[in-house]
């Protein structure tokens, strides 16, 4: 295990005094053992560097911050500053001849930010001046690349704008979500938003991406993947926009039946895609790419060939878009050596892949897609519980093929959902009645239980109706307040404690994510309770890639 660490005394608390040991100036009469206010009164400049969110600025980004806060922003001015403070300012030139500033002493820029810290307007004015010399450029490619001042942005942006409640706003916008480090837009989201990322925006997408494991190497690697998001969403036009903001990419989805993030219950146009194979193939002319899923004897329609050996249900769409072609054929599978030799009831006549040599490059996906054939003009098409999705690779040499990500992040994701609105069928007095619960949850997963059969515990009557007339779903006991003993009674078990807590995921039931038992009623209302689950993580159909732990 590698553990990364600031210099020494970079993170001491130091003396309100910028004592000779921690700091040694020249001996002047000007400048013998100044205090920090003594310092900002000569440089203000120094406040401006301190504001920085980078640990090196470049001199033109130094120079926007004075301007943000009302000071001398002249490159005479900045240079006679690291001139007269040569061992608290460093500056360093770099091959193209940009030139960075920076404290020598990280501990400084702390000390200076608590002596003056910056008002909310000053956040303000720092957010607004730096999407000036980036975002506001009026650029159509990326503006990360337009001059060491958006250079900064790119990699600072995020952090000043969660000062101002802007983030949000900000991330709805493709050409600020291209053209951000991950990294900072992650810490900036956390900032702003330490209580979990609101639904319903693209910023939800970083969370749910961080939450999958997905860890790329590249900007650009990232930007396909929230390219990804956004086409599960069917938010094609700015999936678009933000394609052309983030410049050349590696590749890019072109097009999803992938199961977006944020979507509680049933979603026929993703979950008719769900796949544990895939095919590819010709129906009438038209090249396909086939979803199988493997289905039991019972739920075939008609009688089933003995000798037979896998009945699936297959459905086509259009390689080129996506389209369904038709709807789920059941078909009887007959197999030698593993290999299909003979197909009942199928719809298209295969077509095989191509050779190992000729494949493209394939990028790598987290680990919920756990299925990808290549068709013969290099379509990649990925499938899982998900659903499945059609990439387009551009170039290959920059395809990042492994190393696998993790199913989940090494560390704790480092953001998380807001609380989800109640689903509109549960925000009545009336409950939706059993199919309603069953078809989020499953085909008979809800156990109604006699009035005898209740923990003697629960008192409440309309809790005790709806246990005996909709019932609880039986998730295997991934609910952490609610035990069912075989067969299907259920048991009292220990209230848990007011705080999220962990829920063991299950791919095919629930996401990982917590759940708040607070909302609980002195009676233990099982509405209540069903109610204080966030949906967020409720779904028998998981997040898209959602790791299966």
């Amino acid at each position: 295990m590698a553990f990364e660490v600031d210099q020494e005394q970079e993170r001491v608390r130091l003396t309100s005094d910028l004592q000779e040991k921690a700091l040694s100036l020249p001996e002047s009469p000007e400048f013998s053992r100044p205090s920090s206010t003594e310092h900002l009164a000569h440089f203000p400049q120094l406040r401006a560097l301190a504001a920085a969110e980078t640990r090196e600025v470049p001199l033109p980004a130094w120079s926007v911050l004075c301007t943000a806060l009302g000071l001398q922003r002249a490159p005479a001015d900045l240079y006679r500053m690291v001139n007269a403070l040569p061992q608290m300012l460093s500056m360093r030139t770099d091959s193209a001849g940009a030139e960075y500033v920076r404290f020598r002493v990280e501990g400084v820029r702390h000390l200076l930010r608590a002596q003056l810290p910056l008002s909310l307007q000053e956040h303000s004015n720092i957010t607004h001046a730096l999407l000036a010399e980036s975002l506001h450029l009026g650029t159509t490619g990326p503006w990360r690349t337009q001059g060491p001042a958006a250079e900064y942005a790119f990699h600072a942006l995020p952090i000043h704008s969660a000062a101002t409640d802007m983030l949000i706003a900000l991330s709805q916008n493709p050409r600020f979500l291209a053209n951000v480090d991950r990294h900072a837009l992650v810490t900036g989201l956390k900032l702003s938003h330490p209580h979990g990322i609101p639904t319903g925006n693209p910023a939800s997408d970083v969370h749910y991406l961080e939450a999958a494991g997905v860890e790329p190497a590249t900007h650009e690697e990232w930007i396909c993947w929230l390219h990804w998001a956004s086409m599960n969403r069917g938010a094609t036009d700015f999936a678009e926009e933000l394609a052309r903001s983030a410049g050349e990419l590696p590749w890019l989805t072109r097009w999803s039946r992938w199961r977006p993030y944020g979507i509680f219950g049933p979603s026929p146009r993703q979950d008719d895609a769900e796949a544990d194979w895939l095919e590819i193939g010709v129906a009438n002319g038209v090249d396909v790419v086939v979803s199988a899923r493997e289905i039991e004897d019972s739920e075939m329609d008609g009688d089933v060939d003995p000798e037979s050996n896998l009945c699936v249900l297959e459905s086509l769409w259009r390689l080129d878009d996506g389209t369904p072609l038709g709807g789920a054929a059941q078909v009887q599978l007959y197999l030698d050596a593993g290999v299909t030799v003979r197909a009942s009831g199928r719809a298209f006549e295969p077509v095989e892949e191509p050779d190992a040599a000729q494949r493209t490059p394939a990028p790598r996906v987290p680990s919920t897609a756990t299925c990808r054939i290549e068709a013969p003009d290099g379509t990649l098409v990925y499938g899982g519980i998900g659903g499945i999705l059609a990439l387009h690779v551009f170039d290959p040499a920059r395809v990042t093929s492994s190393p696998q990500w993790l199913k989940r992040p090494l560390l704790n994701a480092r953001l998380s959902s807001a609380e989800w609105p109640l689903p509109e069928a549960l925000q009545g007095s009336a409950s939706p009645g059993q199919s309603w619960y069953e078809a989020v949850f499953g085909s008979d997963s809800c156990h109604v239980a006699s009035p005898s059969e209740l923990p003697a515990g629960i008192t409440h009557a309309e809790s005790i109706q709806f246990l005996a007339e909709v019932g609880l779903p039986d998730l295997d006991e991934e609910l952490p307040y609610v035990s069912f003993v075989r067969p299907e009674a259920l048991a009292e078990v220990a209230r848990p404690p007011c705080r999220p807590l962990p829920v063991p995921a299950r791919s095919s039931v629930w996401a990982t994510g917590p759940v708040s038992t607070c909302s609980w009623t002195e009676h233990q209302d099982t509405s209540t309770l069903m109610n204080a689950v966030d949906p967020t993580h409720a779904s028998p159909h998981p997040s898209p890639l959602q790791s299966d732990h």
